[in-house]
């Protein structure tokens, strides 16, 4: 018997998200170790974290595929579905809801202690660390705690006419979702803040600054969640799928910055796009001045030489400690 998925756009949307985003991350944290290999670099905190990160993750996609099968394309709201399957359909989202909660600290966590290894001879930098560190780590053990408790006593989450009560999941979504996505904003106003420090031409500021600004994506996708739960059109199958989409952006983003050992090209690159500037800077210059200038033409070719140099000898020593 076939997956029947397509018979629901939020179970077919639910499935290709799994079948795009898990590949995906695995191979991001492969290449991740890889890196850290070629670099002759042993793994620290933040490689460990990441592979936590994709561990609660996987899990988190297994379960949604082991909730697609239970569906099998039907609406538990508008459709006769049988009350044993109803059952097993919210136990199954139970368990796989909490696991967004470790998911998302451990994310943050790689990129809090990779920030730490890369700048903290900076006093100020490094309170911050520590404090978003201890904010993070606070939002996730009560999230976790508060999800599996959503109901008391528990099995009323799945057989509303058992007596005791349960949260209101809308008010708990965005009471922890806010706290979520505003760290991940922090973690790139971090980021953009020590790059911004630097000695170095705005030009590669800019491309750095939105390196890490790519984290920003989990934090957009948090508060498109909030006003999901507040819209019409809310299904909890599509809180999933944006939680899905949240937890790849946060491996993919946590995993990006160590893949420079990867790429030992990038000098190679630069060398040829500096070349290039400089042979049409030359070709251009020969054919508007005369040649008597060629002399102060080459002075001016080996200052920016010399600035080059200088801003490459910073960049290599940041990478260094990627």
């Amino acid at each position: 018997m076939g997956l029947n998925v397509a018979n629901d756009s939020n179970q077919l949307a639910a499935f290709a998200v799994c079948l795009t985003t898990a590949p995906i991350c695995i191979i991001a944290t492969f290449l991740r170790f890889l890196s850290t290999r070629r670099a002759h670099r042993k793994a620290g905190w933040e490689d460990w974290f990441a592979l936590l990160s994709l561990i609660f993750f996987l899990i988190y996609v297994s379960l949604m595929i082991s909730l697609l099968v239970v569906l099998d394309g039907r609406n538990l709201v508008h459709e006769r579905v049988p009350a044993e399957t109803i059952v097993l359909a919210t136990k199954i989202g139970y368990v796989m809801s909490a696991q967004f909660c470790p998911q998302q600290t451990f994310a943050k966590f790689s990129l809090l202690f990779l920030y730490y290894r890369i700048f903290s001879s900076v006093k100020s930098f490094r309170i911050s660390l520590w404090v978003v560190g201890a904010v993070q780590l606070a939002w996730g053990i009560a999230t976790y705690v508060v999800h599996y408790f959503t109901c008391t006593p528990v099995s009323k989450m799945w057989n509303p006419r058992l007596p005791g009560t349960c949260i209101n999941h809308d008010a708990f979504l965005v009471g922890g979702e806010s706290i979520n996505s505003f760290l991940d904003f922090v973690l790139v106003g971090l980021a953009v803040w020590m790059v911004q420090s630097l000695q170095m031409k705005t030009e590669t500021k800019l491309k750095l600054s939105l390196l890490f600004a790519l984290g920003g994506l989990a934090g957009v996708l948090g508060f498109v969640k909030i006003g999901e739960a507040y819209s019409g059109n809310y299904a909890s199958l599509l809180d999933a799928v944006f939680g899905l989409s949240q937890q790849a952006i946060s491996i993919i983003c946590c995993c990006a910055p160590i893949y420079r050992a990867l790429v030992p090209q990038l000098g190679f690159y630069h060398s040829i796009k500096s070349f290039s500037s400089r042979v049409f800077v030359r070709s251009k210059q020969q054919n508007s001045y005369p040649s008597s200038e060629k002399h102060s033409q080459d002075s001016r070719e080996a200052v920016h030489h010399q600035e080059e140099k200088m801003e490459h000898g910073q960049i290599s020593e940041v990478a260094a400690r990627v």
